[in-house]
């Protein structure tokens, strides 16, 4: 998904794109804010597992 992302925003609209290089700041928050969820949805999965590790002991 990340690579989508960022040949989107530095191909669309063709002749003035979104972002010029790598290092645009829009570029580097899409890229952070994408982390972000992914860790999030990491501790989210590994804290709803533990529940379910929980519930078949009983």
């Amino acid at each position: 998904m990340i690579p989508a992302i960022t040949d989107f925003l530095r191909r669309i609209p063709v002749g003035d794109p979104f972002v010029d290089s790598f290092e645009a700041p829009l570029l580097i928050n899409f890229q952070l804010s994408f982390l972000l969820i992914y860790f999030v949805g990491i501790i989210m999965q590994m804290i709803w597992l533990k529940k379910m590790e929980r519930l078949d002991d009983r």
